[in-house]
């Protein structure tokens, strides 16, 4: 994946991930969302093949996924109540997020790569793992009845630690990891558009 796809990903984590993702629970869950729309994106685009329809497979494969997205929090919603609670709306905006995502004419030739999955399930489960663990020394699991939570060592009761799991710190934090992949990579992202 080039340098600039990349930093789509990153750009593409800000919406959902910032206020929904303070905990790891909220990052696994997410993360298990994110795969059934990549999913249901592969199984809408099957399903226009299969029906030989001719026009309008973009507006097709959106509303197949919006309507699996619906019945799937659905089902969320009876088997972990308390955490889809939280998070309902943001699976809502992950799904748009990501039909926005494809509709970006010079990304979509690659909407069937596993490359934007796989980035982004990272991405979530790094920021929630870091945002909980800064915030509140432990890690969560989501189960029926909540939360299991996980005490670890926790490094320092400092308030700038704390402060890193707010919804402010986590920008630091993805900013962070931003630094450091294109610093590590020496990957340079392009932002001059070039005109054909």
């Amino acid at each position: 994946m080039t340098a600039n796809k990349k930093l789509i990903v990153f750009i593409f984590g800000l919406c959902p991930i910032i206020p929904a993702a303070s905990n790891f629970a909220y990052g696994l869950v997410l993360t298990v969302c994110l795969w059934i729309i990549f999913c249901l994106g592969f199984l809408g685009t099957y399903i226009f093949k299969l029906l030989e329809i001719t026009h309008f497979k973009y507006i097709f494969v959106n509303l197949f996924m919006i309507a699996g997205v619906v019945i799937f929090n659905s089902l969320l919603g009876g088997l972990i109540p308390i955490i889809q609670g939280g998070i309902q709306v943001y699976i809502y905006i992950l799904t748009f997020s990501y039909i926005v995502f494809l509709g970006l004419k010079s990304y979509y030739e690659d909407s069937e790569s596993l490359d934007i999955p796989i980035w982004y399930s990272l991405l979530i489960l790094l920021v929630s793992a870091l945002r909980e663990f800064f915030a509140f020394g432990s890690i969560s699991f989501p189960v029926s009845s909540g939360f299991l939570s996980l005490r670890l060592p926790y490094f320092s009761e400092h308030q700038a630690f704390r402060f890193l799991g707010s919804t402010a710190g986590s920008y630091i934090i993805l900013g962070l990891m931003i630094w450091i992949y294109f610093s590590v990579t020496k990957e340079k992202p392009n932002f001059i558009r070039r005109d054909k």
